[in-house]
């Protein structure tokens, strides 16, 4: 998952301070107000791994 360091939304201009689970901290580079976006609102997608079922209760996958 990459997230931009700098984005423009509605005509402002952000600069990217902090990442976190859910969301990433922002700051205004015109006014320096701070706003938190979230990553469907950015439009990135966070990569979800699950193991298999065999993997999680201790069993051995084979090809």
């Amino acid at each position: 998952m990459k997230i931009p360091k700098i984005i423009s939304k509605e005509g402002r201009e952000y600069i990217l301070i902090k990442q976190y689970e859910r969301y990433a901290l922002y700051k205004d580079m015109m006014t320096e107000s701070r706003e938190c976006f979230t990553y469907d609102e950015l439009g990135v997608l966070k990569e979800v791994v699950k193991p298999s079922k065999t993997a999680r209760k201790g069993g051995v996958i084979v090809f």
